[in-house]
């Protein structure tokens, strides 16, 4: 759920930059893709509930609810503080003060990827690394197959019974 989750969050900040960067092609499907990773923020509310015991899943559910709401407000407010460090032309503010918020909402979505994808990853190479590095306790000969007691049961005939 991580990886899909930082795909979404990379898709977010491509999308968001090609929209500050203004290409000369139609913005359609930076905003189609914009459109489909913030709604993405909806599979949270059903996921938390993995995450917490039964009796205390409204609750989890309610702090996330004030966490979005109250990030979303704060955005919004930090994104006026930086509109107004420009003047006003011809009754709004200038392309370069719109680019520099979203600029700096884009950085910060990428910090909160780094913060969650650097640890996965790191759990992602010790695992490789592990699995590299193991050797048998015999040395690097023969493998031996290893089949559990559960399909041996399965695996065997019955005595009088076909296959």
């Amino acid at each position: 759920m991580e990886a899909l989750f930082a795909i979404v969050a990379a898709m977010l900040i491509v999308a968001e930059l090609v929209l500050i960067l203004r290409p000369p092609w139609p913005s359609l499907l930076p905003w189609c893709a914009v459109s489909v990773a913030r709604s993405a923020t909806a599979l949270t509310y059903a996921i938390i509930g993995d995450y917490f015991p039964m009796q205390l899943v409204a609750r989890a559910n309610g702090g996330l609810n004030v966490l979005q709401f109250g990030w979303a407000f704060i955005v919004q407010y930090g994104t006026g503080l930086i509109l107004e460090q420009w003047p006003l032309q011809a009754g709004h503010y200038p392309l370069i003060a719109y680019q520099t918020a979203f600029g700096v909402i884009v950085s910060m979505h990428v910090a909160a990827l780094a913060w969650f994808a650097v640890p996965w990853l790191a759990g992602l190479k010790g695992k490789a690394g592990a699995l590299a590095t193991r050797q048998p306790a015999s040395g690097w000969g023969l493998v031996e197959a290893v089949i559990p007691v559960a399909e041996i049961a399965i695996l065997e005939a019955e005595e009088h019974g076909e296959w």
